[in-house]
């Protein structure tokens, strides 16, 4: 049994040190404050304060488009969101928001 659950953990610990290495930090301002402290978005945790939320973000620019459009679904719309390869335009928060999460929807 030891080794099936040692055998386990070797096998799970690589996969997320490449998720862990595709994604760089995030930081994305909310439309409206959030009372939620912490998200847990697509399995990665997201910190907010009042407007502010900063997160894992995703890999790569597609992978933002996608960190943000799921942080919108949990969170509500988001205003600006920026990482280390740029801030998305006004037409990509947009599409973020396509699906954002509606405050009347409690």
């Amino acid at each position: 049994m030891r080794a099936i659950t040692f055998g386990l953990i070797l096998c799970v610990t690589p996969v997320q040190a490449a998720r862990a290495q595709t994604q760089s930090p995030a930081s994305a301002t909310l439309a409206s404050p959030t009372e939620t402290e912490r998200l847990i978005v697509n399995d990665t945790l997201w910190r907010c304060a009042g407007t502010t939320c900063t997160g894992p973000g995703g890999g790569g620019r597609v992978g933002d488009h996608q960190a943000c459009r799921d942080l919108a679904r949990k969170a509500g719309a988001v205003a600006a969101y920026t990482s280390v390869r740029g801030t998305l335009s006004a037409d990509d928060l947009t599409r973020c928001n396509g699906r954002a999460k509606r405050s009347d929807r409690r």
